[in-house]
C-alpha cells in the first residue's frame, strides 16, 4: 500500500498508544460502561471459548487446540472455558500488555489470561514459527501500524493448515476521521476482504506472501469477519532446527530477546510521554 515509511509508520503509532491505554484504563475503573455486559462475560474464566475456534479444532481431530489471540487487550474476547472433547489453550499479547496489568490491577480487576507483550509486525520474534493452530485477532488489525505485515507475521506462526480468524468493526479509519490509531479501513469488495486508507486499496489476500484460501465469514453493516487457512509454509521454514549449530540457535535465542526488550522499551517510552 502507499503509505509512510515502516519507522515513520511505527513512530506515529507508538505516539498514539496512550489513548488505546486510557480507553481501557476508563474501562477497569467503570467495569465496562456502558455495556457492563462485556466486562462481565470477559472476565468470567466460564465464558465458553468461541464456537468459531472450537469448530475448527474439531475439523482437525485434534484432541488440544493452541490458540493465540493477537491485540488482545487486557481482555480476551475468544473466551476462557474449553469444551468437554477438546482442551484449548488460550495465549493472548498485546503490545500494551504491560501497562494494562497495571491499569487492571490498580482497580482491583482480576484478568483472567493475562497478555504477553508483543506486536503483530514481529510476532514471529515473539512465538516459534508454525507452532499455533488458531491465531484470532478481533478489531486490532486496523489499529497496527502495518496491518499487511502483521497477517504475515500470523501466517508465520500460524502451522500449516492453521486458521486466522479477524473481526473487525467495518471502516474503522473513515469513522474516526482516521484519528490516532485509526489509520486503516477493513471493508468487503466483491465478497473478499480488503484493506484501504486515504493513499491505497488492495485486496488483504493479494498481500499475503504464501499460499492462502481467504473467505468472508460473515459481515454486517457495521462488522467483518474473514478467515485465512495457511496452505504452504514460508521459504526456509520446512527445515528442521537439526540443521543449525547451538551457536546458530543460542545467537538467534539473543536476537529475538533483543529485539523484544527494544520494542517493550520503545512501548514504554512513549506511553511516559505527556499526551499531546
Amino acid at each position: 500500500m502507499t503509505s509512510p515509511s515502516f519507522s515513520t509508520a511505527f513512530f506515529r503509532w507508538a505516539a498514539n498508544l496512550h489513548e488505546e491505554l486510557e480507553f481501557w484504563s476508563y474501562w477497569a475503573e467503570s467495569k465496562g460502561a456502558p455495556n457492563p455486559a462485556h466486562h462481565a462475560e470477559r472476565t468470567n474464566p466460564a465464558t465458553p471459548v468461541q464456537d468459531r475456534v472450537v469448530a475448527h479444532g474439531r475439523s482437525l481431530g485434534k484432541t488440544q487446540l493452541e490458540v493465540l489471540d493477537v491485540g488482545s487487550g487486557p481482555l480476551t474476547k475468544v473466551g476462557h472455558q474449553s469444551p468437554e472433547d477438546l482442551l484449548i489453550r488460550v495465549h493472548t499479547c498485546d503490545p500494551l500488555a504491560p501497562a494494562y496489568l497495571q491499569a487492571f490491577s490498580r482497580h482491583g480487576i482480576p484478568i483472567p489470561n493475562p497478555p504477553s507483550f508483543a506486536l503483530a509486525e514481529y510476532l514471529s520474534s515473539f512465538y516459534a514459527p508454525s507452532s499455533i493452530d488458531v491465531i484470532t485477532c478481533n478489531n486490532a488489525l486496523d489499529h497496527s501500524f502495518d496491518p499487511i505485515r502483521s497477517l504475515n507475521e500470523m501466517l508465520r506462526v500460524v502451522r500449516l493448515g492453521g486458521l486466522l480468524i479477524c473481526s473487525h468493526k467495518r471502516n474503522e479509519g473513515l469513522n474516526a476521521q482516521y484519528h490516532g490509531l485509526h489509520q486503516f479501513n477493513i471493508d468487503t469488495a466483491d465478497g473478499r476482504p480488503i484493506l484501504w486508507n486515504q493513499g491505497e486499496r488492495i485486496s488483504i489476500e493479494a498481500g499475503l506472501e504464501v499460499k492462502t484460501t481467504t473467505s468472508v465469514i460473515e459481515e454486517s453493516p457495521e462488522w467483518v469477519h474473514f478467515s485465512i487457512t495457511k496452505l504452504e509454509e514460508f521459504s526456509g521454514e520446512e527445515f528442521s532446527g537439526e540443521e543449525f549449530s547451538d551457536n546458530d540457535v543460542a545467537s538467534e535465542s539473543r536476537s529475538r530477546q533483543q529485539l523484544q526488550e527494544l520494542l517493550l522499551g520503545t512501548v514504554t517510552h512513549f506511553l511516559n510521554q505527556p499526551a499531546p
